[in-house]
């Protein structure tokens, strides 16, 4: 199968074994961006021309959804020919700035500087993720040497890279162990969240995470919210080192829970390892597991909010 056909991106499939892991991940992180960007709709891809144009078709996004929140879902704005501080500079000030999430890719040979920004639907969006890492948290308590300061949400903040062009990228809920500090402390873990919109762009947020952290991000969580009827879909995506740089990134784990409760497939769990969420390792330490049971009391709840 080529790299394009199973979507990881056509620019993969010419990448030679021999190149470093530094060159493939500056190739890749660009496909990934390219790739989501192909999958935003014509009429949401916009060219920058100034900060108040911008906000303009921002608060117009904002303003359609509040009219239609029976039908609300993530939406995703593809921004071509902006710097990072021209995106920075459009959004800043706006009173609706903390439901938007940035992601840049900038100028890189044939590929022009652009930004998707994404429009955050509603409280099921953030419920999920802050859930999520509260659920985490109470089980990281429970293993013996840890409290509740063994790990910090890094929330919403922007990590960047630099190298064949700056990009950077801002995800919903960010989880970083205690020995991690400072502004360049990359999360262990990344939990992105989408509602009702396409599940390959919510892959893709997961592959810039493992492809542009440089190891760091050990795994990104990903829960795809659906609505008439209600549905919750997760997987768990890691990096897979390979003697084939272009197989990287996976879904480790999936699983789906309907209106109902119902975990599919039948006594599925997720396990997050112990060496995923901590750098300083433990070998007695106990691995993270949710049952089938607590996943589907987890969709329960999300649904309840919708």
């Amino acid at each position: 199968m080529s790299a394009a056909a199973d979507g990881r991106g056509e620019l993969l499939s010419d990448i030679p074994s021999a190149q470093t892991k530094t060159h493939v991940s500056t190739i890749a992180g660009t496909s990934v961006f390219r790739d989501a960007a192909a999958l935003i709709e014509e009429n949401d891809r916009i060219t920058f021309t100034t900060t108040r144009q911008l906000r303009k078709r921002l608060r117009k996004v904002v303003k359609e959804m509040d009219m239609t929140k029976a039908h609300r879902k993530t939406h995703r704005l593809l921004v071509q020919g902006a710097t990072e501080q021209a995106i920075d500079g459009s959004i800043a000030m706006i009173p609706f700035r903390r439901i938007l999430r940035v992601w840049y890719e900038g100028h890189n040979g044939a590929f022009p500087a652009a930004a998707i920004i994404t429009i955050l639907p509603g409280i099921a969006h953030e419920f999920v993720s802050r859930q999520l890492f509260t659920n985490i948290l109470v089980k990281v308590m429970a293993i013996a040497g840890h409290d509740s300061e063994s790990i910090c949400s890094t929330g919403s903040t922007r990590f960047g890279v630099a190298g064949g062009g700056r990009r950077s990228k801002e995800g919903d809920e960010g989880i970083r162990c205690s020995t991690r500090t400072g502004p360049d402390g990359w999360p262990n873990i990344m939990i992105e969240v989408g509602y009702s919109e396409p599940l390959r762009m919510l892959q893709m947020d997961a592959k810039w995470w493992l492809l542009n952290s440089g190891g760091r991000t050990k795994m990104v969580i990903i829960a795809l919210i659906g609505t008439n009827p209600n549905k919750l879909h997760i997987e768990i995506w890691e990096d897979k080192p390979n003697s084939n740089p272009r197989i990287r990134t996976e879904a480790t784990n999936t699983v789906d829970i309907d209106e109902s409760g119902v975990v599919s497939p039948p006594s599925a769990a997720i396990t997050i390892p112990y060496y995923s969420l901590f750098d300083v390792q433990n070998p007695n330490a106990m691995d993270i597991t949710f049952t089938t049971a607590e996943l589907a009391d987890f969709a329960l709840k999300i649904f309840a909010h919708i």
